[in-house]
């Protein structure tokens, strides 16, 4: 682990947002959305993100993707990768009136610890809801 890694701390890299309609905990991946309007979908180019569908790809999550496209020319894509207690949803595609919009979203507490423990980031304090300790790194 690098010496910047360590020092970092969760909240450079996330957001907590409103939870799930389900009431599961989210976290937004911060300045993800600008690079997930493209027609296309999700194609790169945000550097955490590709660092983190990366290293998601290297443990064996596997992704389960979904899109459409209508004669408007409007288009919108799901990327799904399910892991611990939920894992990493990406919303793409050049839509603008769509809930839950463009964007990263780690899904649930124990999603966010593992990734951050993967990535090496020092873990938050327990959040509000959250059962249990965090993990230690």
């Amino acid at each position: 682990m690098s010496r910047e890694q360590a020092q970092r701390k969760w909240n450079e890299l996330f957001s907590r947002v409103k939870d799930t309609a389900q009431g599961e905990p989210r976290f937004s991946l911060r300045g993800a959305r600008d690079y997930l309007y493209d027609y296309d979908g999700y194609s790169g180019g945000h550097r955490e993100l590709d660092r983190i569908i990366e290293l998601l790809k290297k443990n064996g999550v596997a992704c389960e993707a979904s899109g459409s496209d209508s004669p408007l020319n409007v288009s919108s894509f799901e990327y799904k990768y399910a892991f611990e207690d939920g894992g990493l949803m990406i919303y793409a595609g050049n839509y603008f009136f769509a809930s839950p919009g463009q964007g990263a979203f780690i899904i649930g507490f124990k999603a966010l610890r593992w990734l951050l423990d993967q990535l090496a980031i020092k873990q938050p304090r327990k959040f509000k809801g959250e059962g249990g300790a965090p993990l230690r790194t």
